[in-house]
C-alpha cells in the first residue's frame, strides 16, 4: 500500500521555446543546431557517451 505523506510534489519548469536566435547563443561546442520547418532543436554530435570519450582522446 502507498502511504499519503510519502507522495511528494515535483515541479517541473516548463520547456524552453527554442527560436533560431536563442540556440545559436545556448549551443556549446559540441552540439548541433537541427533546424526543420516544423521545428528548432539542440543536439549533441556524438550521440553516445562512448563516442564522446573516444573523442576526447
Amino acid at each position: 500500500m502507498r502511504s499519503k505523506s510519502t507522495d511528494e510534489a515535483i515541479t517541473l519548469t516548463p520547456p524552453l521555446e527554442l527560436s533560431l536566435e536563442r540556440g545559436l547563443e545556448i549551443m556549446q561546442g559540441d552540439e548541433y543546431l537541427e533546424v526543420t520547418p516544423q521545428s528548432v532543436r539542440l543536439r549533441k554530435q556524438l550521440l553516445t557517451k562512448i563516442d564522446r570519450t573516444r573523442a576526447r582522446r
